[in-house]
């Protein structure tokens, strides 16, 4: 049993992450409406799976159903990795920043992760290496703009024998 305070390398057994194309999983996600916001909890057995499942929702908001199989077919050259480290005084700040970063980078640089190549979390970072390509211009235009990554509603917590995540975007 998880004692509140326990660190998360304590709380649970860590398995091995399985890298891979985002959505490729199962779905271990649920979309939330919210009064000019859209929300979505996600789960997995490991802090692992969720953050990959957080990612997955929050491009799948953005590019709708598309997404990722649409960019899966840019070859090797087209493809690039980047590694993303945010620190944070808890898991739910860490996850909140490491969305708004994803964010930021399809904004500015118009990249789109489609893949994870590894991905570590522990009580206070999340560290995830992504396979990135980078969006033509003109398939902008049937996206759902995200302006942030809210704190309203923020969780990232083990709950019975399951992690979860719950994040609100603000449209």
């Amino acid at each position: 049993m998880k004692k509140p305070n326990e660190p998360l390398a304590q709380q649970v057994e860590h398995r091995p992450f399985k890298p891979g194309v985002l959505g490729s999983s199962p779905r271990r996600l649920r979309f939330i409406q919210h009064t000019a916001d859209l929300g979505f909890i996600v789960w997995g057995d490991t802090p692992e799976e969720v953050v990959s499942q957080a990612i997955y929702a929050l491009f799948l908001a953005i590019l709708g159903e598309k997404y990722p199989n649409a960019f899966l077919q840019a070859g090797p050259e087209e493809r690039f990795t980047r590694r993303v480290k945010i620190s944070g005084p808890d898991l739910s700040l860490s996850l909140h920043d490491l969305l708004e970063e994803l964010l930021y980078l399809f904004e500015e640089e118009l990249i789109v992760p489609i893949g994870v190549k590894q991905l570590t979390v522990r009580d206070d970072s999340i560290t995830a290496e992504l396979e990135f390509v980078r969006l033509e211009q003109e398939k902008l235009e049937d996206v759902r703009e995200v302006k942030a990554i809210t704190y309203h509603r923020l969780r990232f917590e083990r709950r019975e024998e399951a992690w979860e995540a719950e994040v609100v975007l603000d449209l």
